[in-house]
């Protein structure tokens, strides 16, 4: 979940404070807000969706930002900061079949 990895990675948290341009969100602010920590499924792929859509509604709200753009941007920058070491073993492991004609 996005506040477990916020949590315990400062580098990702200031990523995703400023991952719109010119803006500043409080990721922290809204992880711990009532409202977030309300939204409870006992299924936990669910939770995870609600809370993420509850993230992005709170901060599209605050920066006027689009919904589909700052979805593509915080998964770009989450997945770039997660598998940034992943993409060297990979590189290798499929770079001769993805660069091969």
């Amino acid at each position: 979940m996005l506040e477990t990895d916020t949590n315990s990675d400062q580098l990702l948290l200031e990523r995703i404070n400023t991952i719109i341009e010119g803006q500043r969100i409080n990721v922290q602010q809204i992880l711990s807000s009532p409202e977030y920590q309300l939204l409870n499924n006992v299924q936990p792929r669910k939770k995870a969706k609600a809370r993420l859509h509850h993230f992005i509604q709170k901060v599209v709200l605050q920066t006027s930002c689009d919904e589909n753009q700052l979805s593509r941007l915080l998964y770009a920058q989450y997945v770039k900061h997660k598998f940034a070491n992943v993409a060297g073993a990979l590189g290798a492991l499929f770079g001769p079949i993805f660069n091969s004609r």
